[in-house]
């Protein structure tokens, strides 16, 4: 089997999930430099107006030149509370939201510096929630070039601008907006999570 390499994504879109089903690993990129307009800071949920993006801001300099691991979180704005409102409105009708809740609000209680550390344990709280039989782990140097026989390299592949051409390869799910706007694909993890619970994993497999 292959591992999967990707960038260090925030609450990342269903499809990454969905392509590391059929992985034995994933490899975060860890010795990239920042780049913007990526899912590094953001990722896109469902609200009664159609797609919502949630962003971390991030301390102001030349992140796009930085090493990944030092692109430190801004908490000058109460961004951490807009988002849990957020995700309350978006999601608390959907079926699984009062058993989930609690472990988001959790990983949002937490301050990381970093931009990367925290990505890291939501990557972790994910594949622990869905049950996905993978191993995370980190880069050990930047590889421009990699060997396709091992590694799917994923990164930059998904951004915000373009994340929705996948919607042929995905299948529906009930989704808590759907009658309003009709279903949204390859939302945030965050969507099939509050949707489907732990059927999650079915739906990626």
């Amino acid at each position: 089997m292959h591992s999967y390499l990707t960038e260090n994504q925030f609450f990342a879109p269903v499809s990454t999930f969905m392509a590391i089903t059929k992985c034995e690993s994933v490899l975060i990129e860890a010795h990239e430099n920042y780049q913007k307009r990526g899912f590094r800071n953001r990722c896109i949920t469902d609200s009664a107006q159609g797609p919502l993006i949630l962003s971390i801001p991030l301390v102001k300099g030349k992140n796009e030149r930085m090493p990944i691991k030092e692109v430190a979180i801004s908490y000058h704005t109460d961004w951490k509370r807009l988002h849990l409102q957020s995700i309350r409105s978006s999601y608390g009708n959907a079926p699984y939201f009062e058993h989930i809740y609690p472990a988001i609000a959790d990983l949002y209680q937490q301050s990381d510096k970093y931009l990367f550390d925290f990505n890291l344990k939501i990557w972790l709280w994910a594949i622990e929630f869905i049950e996905l039989d993978v191993r995370i782990t980190e880069t050990n140097c930047y590889e421009k070039e990699i060997d396709n026989s091992k590694i799917i390299d994923a990164r930059n592949q998904l951004k915000p601008n373009n994340y929705t051409l996948l919607q042929t390869e995905l299948s529906s799910y009930a989704q808590v907006f759907e009658e309003k706007h009709s279903f949204l694909p390859n939302l945030s993890i965050l969507d099939l999570i509050f949707c489907t619970g732990k059927a999650s994993l079915s739906y990626l497999s």
